[in-house]
Parts: structure tokens; sequence; C-alpha cells
């Protein structure tokens, strides 16, 4: 056998230098293992093989030198369970499909009496495709302190509409936030209404404000993962702090018991995030004290329970390790994936003699966007829950020249736009192109846009600042900060 890298194996496991990412990288000959005399299989072995062969699952399946072993899950799909699930979930989105809004303006930034431009999509159900559901989109402008400013109605034709809307000459300098949705959506909650954030500026102001931090009350909240902290398990406990002027906040400190002694440091990493390790025990409580002596209780720790942890930091797979109360051993339990109530991964497990459960789920028949892995007891009650992003990094490419280098004052301007998928096939496309002079208009690059709203911002609750700053790559610096704010929500 021959194989195509000249790659050595025998590394010790980390990432990107594990022996199973080299022998995905050398392949699999098929034909040399079926000629080997030294290969015998059994014909369950055959039968096994032969079926990841079809499915081309190989490469989702390994052992490495930390004895892991990826998922290997038994059919399920006929078990009772699962298919009262699949009905219930299959009603509720004919009954309650997800209809999204996203507006593209043609800049961030305005003077009072300018002109405000906009551009009007709606996507209905989990694959964003244009929505037919509605006919009347509403636009409305609000000022900081949430009083309506300016109220519109566009018509909507196969989910598309456009418009403008005049800003008025009183309007005080700030911030506004432009909101859209329709009626269908008011159905639901409002932090589900598409915003915008934009800034209004005094016509004899030339430069944009900058917000001042402001001296706050701190506020520093604790999510154990999954949703609980479990006595005497080792616990993923993530923090958020906020002052009251919704700013994130930098906090260095430490984690103590009810007797006062020291269990970890703690010190947020990104926006006022961060996380530490605690394995609580039974009828302890735990708080944190700050540098400056504030401090904040923790969570009260559940007695009996479930603690998932998860690894969503490989591209190619999700690591989960699931650990339970000693009185939850003999019991069964589901774990589901789920991306906008649309289910992706569905697994039955029961820890019998081992005290820990860990599998991988593949990414690579996972769509992108926030996934939602659910686990459930066996009467399907949910006992604990984690938000993650999967970016398989299948947007557009999209490529533009100009015709000409140079035109004359009016003359027509050509441009030529290419559309195609990852792979270089062309794709048709609705789009919409924004012309502004250079220099006059302010344009965030790292805000919001189409790809950030639909994937990421719909479908969870909160504001996230900047968030096209995390599909700008795949580094794992990348996914641990937005992994803060998914587990901060």
């Amino acid at each position: 056998y021959q194989p195509t890298s000249k790659k050595r194996l025998g590394v010790q496991f980390r990432r990107g230098k594990s022996d199973w990412q080299k022998l995905n990288q050398i392949g699999y000959n098929e034909k040399f293992w079926s000629e080997n005399p030294i290969v015998k299989r059994t014909p369950s072995e055959e039968k096994i093989i032969t079926s990841f062969e079809v499915d081309n699952a190989f490469e989702n399946i390994f052992l490495n030198s930390k004895e892991r072993i990826a998922s290997l899950q038994h059919d399920i799909s006929n078990d009772p369970k699962i298919i009262k699930l699949d009905t219930v979930l299959n009603k509720y989105n004919e009954t309650n499909p997800i209809e999204k809004v996203y507006i593209q303006t043609n800049k961030d930034v305005y003077f009072k009496d300018e002109e405000l431009w906009y551009s009007a999509f709606v996507t209905l159900g989990s694959f964003n495709y244009f929505s037919l559901a509605s006919d009347v989109l509403h636009i409305d402008l609000i000022d900081d302190s949430n009083n309506l400013v300016v109220a519109q109605t566009q018509a909507l034709v196969e989910g598309r509409s456009k418009g403008s809307m005049r800003l008025p000459k009183n309007l005080k300098e700030g911030n506004y936030w432009l909101r859209a949705y329709t009626n269908w959506m008011r159905n639901f909650d409002n932090e589900f209404f598409f915003n915008k954030k934009i800034q209004i500026l005094d016509g004899s102001n030339t430069t944009l404000n900058q917000e001042k931090a402001k001296e706050s009350n701190l506020d520093l909240q604790f999510f154990p993962e999954g949703g609980h902290l479990v006595a005497n398990l080792s616990n993923k406990v993530a923090f958020k702090a906020i002052g009251n002027d919704g700013l994130p906040k930098d906090v260095k400190g430490k984690i103590v018991n009810s007797k006062g002694e020291h269990i970890v440091n703690i010190t947020s990493l990104d926006r006022g995030a961060g996380f530490f390790v605690l394995e609580p025990q039974k009828g302890e409580t735990y708080k944190a004290i700050l540098d400056d002596n504030s401090s904040y209780n923790l969570p009260l720790v559940d007695n009996v329970g479930y603690v998932m942890t998860v690894n969503n930091s490989s591209l190619k797979s999700i690591n989960l390790k699931i650990q339970a109360s000693k009185e939850l051993f003999d019991n069964e339990f589901y774990v589901i994936g789920h991306n906008q109530n649309f289910k992706y991964y569905q697994g039955k497990f029961k820890f019998n003699d081992s005290d820990l459960i860990e599998f991988d789920i593949p990414k690579n028949r996972l769509p992108s966007g926030v996934f939602v892995l659910t686990l459930m007891d066996a009467n399907m009650q949910a006992l604990s829950e984690r938000i993650l992003f999967i970016n398989n990094s299948k947007e557009l490419v999209i490529t533009t020249n100009v015709v000409k280098d140079a035109y004359k004052p009016r003359e027509k301007v050509e441009v030529n736009i290419n559309v195609t998928d990852v792979n270089g096939v062309p794709v048709e496309a609705d789009l919409a192109v924004l012309v502004n002079d250079i220099g006059k208009a302010y344009k965030n690059e790292l805000g919001q846009n189409i790809l950030t709203h639909l994937l990421l911002q719909s479908n969870i609750k909160g504001v996230i600042n900047n968030p096209a700053e995390f599909f700008q790559d795949q580094k794992r610096s990348t996914i641990a900060k937005l992994d803060f704010i998914l587990l901060t929500i």
C-alpha cells in the first residue's frame, strides 16, 4: 500500500496534528484492503464496513491515542418517543413557520432631513426561502427612549420590497433604531423583530459621535453550561459582566465557598465574558468576589442532574461529554440536535457502568446557523440545553468589476457581477446594490449584514456588537469568542 502523503504518523494527539486527521489525508485504498491477505473480515464486519463506505463515513469515526471514539449511534428513528417528538415538531413547524425580515440601508449614519433608502428581504421557514405568506411590511424608526418617530408600511411582493424614509428636521442628534416586522411576526416575541442601530447627526456636525464610557453599577451574571450547577460533577460556568449602560466590563476576581475558602480565579476574556470550571459540593453555596471587593452569588447547586459539556472548536465535529449523578446512571436519555425546529441529530444513551459518555457529531451534514443540543429524559422532558453556532463557510462568492476606469458626470455606469457557490458553480441570486459617494457614507464592515442576521442574530435574543467579526474566519479564537456570547445569552 503506497500512501498519497509522506506525512509521518505517531505524533501526540493535539489539534491539527492527530493521527486520524493524517490518515484522512492519506486516504483509504479500498482495493488494497480487500486484496491484502492479512485483513480477514467476518460477514458482520463486511456488512458494517460496506454501510460506512456507502455513506463515506470513515472520516467521521475514528480512534486515537486518547481512546476517544466518535459517535456510532444505532438507528432510533423507530423509537416510539422519537416518532412522537417528530410528529410534534412537524405539526409545530407547519402551523408556526418562522418568518424573518432583513433591511439593507444605504448608510449607517445620516443627517437630519436626509432620505434613508432601504431594500427589504422577508424569508419563511428553516431554509430562509422568500416568504409568500405576508404581503405587508411594517417599518418603524424609534429613538433611544423607545418612542416611535416615523412609521411606514410597504407592500411585499414574493418576499421583497424597497422604499425610503425622510428623516424629520426636528430630530435630536443621537442613536436611533430601525425596526421592521410583518403581522405574522407579531404573534411571537418582538425581540425577534429586525432591529438596526443608525446614527443621526445635526447638519452642522460632520463628525461621528463617539459613545463615551459611563461610570455604572456592575451586573455580573453566571451561566452554568447546560443550565444547572450539579453537585460533585465538573461544571463549566460562563460569566458576563455588564454595566447599567449596557456595555461590557472587564473584571477580575475569585470564586469562594460559604466558608470564604478560595476555589478558583476568574478573569474576563472577551467583551466582559469568561469562564471557569467548578466542582460544587452538595449543600454548598458559592459567590464571586471581585478585585473591588464587590460580591455576587452563583446559582444554587442541584443535588441531582446532568452536566453537558460541549467543545465546538473543531471544524469537523462537535464533541460532547455528558456526566450524571449516580442516581441517574440506570436511566435512558436522549440528545437531540436541531436548527430552527428542524432536527439534524438524535441519540439515545445509558450510562450503565461508565461515569462519562463522550461522542462526536460530524458537522458536514449540519447547516450553518444556531444549533441547539437538548438533553431529554425518558419522558422527553428537557433537562439540559446548549446553544452553539455552526459555520460551514458555504456562503456565496460575489465578484464585481466596473466596465470603465473613469466616467463623466451622470454617465451610465456598467458593473459586471459574478455570483457562484464555494465550488465556483454559477448561482442565480437576488441582489441589492448600494451606491454612495466615497468618504460621505460611513459603513461598519464588522456590523450587521444579511448573513449575520438570518443565520445568527434573528435566532437569539439580545444584541451582538460587530457580528460580522465572527464570520471572517474559522480560527479557534473567533469560534471561542462567539461561544462566550452563546453561553451567556
